[in-house]
Order: C-alpha cells, then structure tokens, then sequence
C-alpha cells in the first residue's frame, strides 16, 4: 500500500523513517520518475546493491527475470512502490526485526504494514 505523505504527520518517528527510507531508495532507482522501476533500472538497483555488498557480479538477463519473478507480484514486468516496500518487509522478516516494526506501531500484529 501506498504511503500518502499528507497522512505522514500521523505516523510516528520510526513509521516516518522507514516510509523515507522505502520511498527515497524507491526515487533513486526509479530514474525517470515514471512510478516503477522497469528493466533497464532493475539492472542498475542489482549492480549498486553488488556493489555495496562487495560482490562482482555481471547482471544477466537472467538475473533481471529472477529478480522480476520475486518482487513484481502483479506479473506486469515493472516494480510499483507498493512491491518494493513489500520487499522490504520481506527482508526485514528474514532478518527478524518485525518485532521492533511491530512495537513501533508500523506493522499489524499480521504483518502486514500499517498505514492509517
């Protein structure tokens, strides 16, 4: 779900920087500020995450599709912002920080992200 930034103000401080957090590494990679991240773009937020995983890795089409595969749950070849922070929630289950989200107030006790 979308975060609408003038529903920003009723959200507290750690809801307000993790919805930063999603929406501007979103924006950064989102280069032509169509609202999704497409192929071309994908290549480039793999290549920086590599990157700064200290990894060297030559992106494939391959890995694009795969990519694509896991995060674009409506099949139509683009990542929405509603699926990127999907990720992230995602990542940060794995990692197993829910709990903190949880006790902010940011995620309902089903996991799912809490924006009202």
């Amino acid at each position: 779900m979308v975060f609408p930034r003038d529903q920003a103000k009723n959200y507290n401080k750690a809801q307000r920087q993790f919805i930063d957090v999603v929406r501007r590494t979103f924006m950064k990679f989102d280069l032509d500020g169509n609202g999704y991240i497409d192929q071309d773009e994908v290549r480039g937020l793999m290549e920086e995450t590599y990157k700064i995983m200290g990894m060297k890795k030559e992106i494939t089409q391959e890995d694009i599709d795969s990519y694509l595969r896991v995060v674009d749950t409506n099949g139509d070849g683009k990542v929405q912002l509603e699926e990127f922070e999907a990720l992230f929630i995602k990542s940060i289950e794995r990692l197993g920080m829910t709990k903190s989200l949880k006790d902010s107030g940011f995620l309902k006790k089903s996991g799912c992200l809490e924006t009202e």
